[in-house]
């Protein structure tokens, strides 16, 4: 061993990375199958229809709502790697500078 420590920087990009564009792809699905049930239910009776739609737009609500915390989670993570690569920067400069 070493003794040195250092953050994953490259892993938690990497994570960070995977979480967002797998989350933008779960949005672009999600916005395309929930269209397709709601093109589904358009031949339902009105009364009908009505609560469908507005049964479905409060899971295409919370599924969004979800997809946009998740986008969050991993830019939150993108912004620690920056900050944990930032950090190592400094410390190491400040040892140098010794």
């Amino acid at each position: 061993m070493s003794g040195e420590m250092s953050f994953p920087v490259e892993r938690m990009r990497e994570i960070a990375q995977r979480i967002l564009s797998s989350t933008d792809e779960l949005l672009g699905q999600t916005q395309n199958q929930m269209q397709q049930v709601f093109d589904t239910t358009s031949g339902a009776p009105s009364v009908i229809r009505a609560i469908l739609d507005e049964v479905l737009s409060d899971v295409f609500r919370d599924v969004t709502t979800l997809l946009e915390q998740r986008s969050q989670l991993g830019q939150n993570l993108m912004q620690a790697a920056e900050m944990a690569e930032q950090t190592e920067q400094d410390v190491m400069q400040s040892f140098e500078q010794q």
